[in-house]
């Protein structure tokens, strides 16, 4: 059985497209160096991991994968689902959001992040963990388990279960997170559960280990 440190909720770079309506950053831009993923937005330049279907020495595939941009007025968000999947029939998503919040505490947006996909959840099937302990230094990433959503969600049939990490600078924060998207299960029995706890975790600390958050000009 997982030990869950538990979180608690009250209740070469590629130019991206960019739209009125969607991305407000028109230099945002996405790519690949060796085995990471490199996104350039609001000023930021954040490395990650390369999406978990991606496999070791494979092209990001930008040019064939759906790419999903959206933005508001200080931030820019991210999402790559895998070729042959589009946004509304995915059940693999890779994304990073960057948010010009300098003065929010990363602990503080952890929880406003979990409050809003809890607020999509049904409450009986689902829960939050931390994949560790935080640190004085570090914000420990977020594991959300799903079994089925709300009528209001109008996600019927289904559940979903995600790692997210997160990193900051005086500046921004970055929220790196991957999905999947599945039948509905039991989301209190980790038996049922359509991705291993153990998987989860290590999943999400792969991703925060690879994950750096600098702005630009410092660069």
């Amino acid at each position: 059985m997982l030990n869950l440190v538990r979180i608690t909720v009250a209740s070469a770079l590629l130019v991206l497209p960019s739209a009125t309506a969607l991305a407000q950053d028109e230099n945002a831009r996405v790519g690949q160096s060796g085995d990471q993923l490199v996104y350039e937005a609001e000023g930021h330049r954040f490395t990650t991991a390369l999406p978990a279907w991606i496999a070791v020495d494979e092209d990001l595939g930008l040019e064939d994968a759906e790419v999903i941009i959206t933005g508001d007025d200080n931030s820019t968000r991210f999402e790559i689902v895998p070729k042959g999947e589009n946004a509304d029939t995915w059940t693999h998503m890779f994304g990073v959001r960057i948010v010009l919040e300098p003065e929010r505490d990363l602990t503080v947006y952890r929880q406003a992040a979990a409050f809003g996909y809890a607020m999509s959840c049904d409450g009986s099937t689902g829960q939050f963990f931390l994949t560790d302990e935080d640190t004085p230094t570090e914000v420990s990433p977020l594991v959300f388990i799903c079994g089925e959503f709300v009528p209001e969600a109008n996600r019927p049939g289904e559940g979903q279960v995600m790692v997210l990490g997160f990193r900051r600078t005086d500046e921004g924060i970055a929220v790196v997170y991957e999905e999947f998207r599945t039948p509905e299960f039991d989301g209190k029995d980790q038996a049922d559960w359509p991705v291993a706890g153990t998987a989860l975790v290590e999943r999400g600390r792969d991703i925060f280990a690879q994950s750096e958050l600098t702005l630009i000009d410092s660069n």
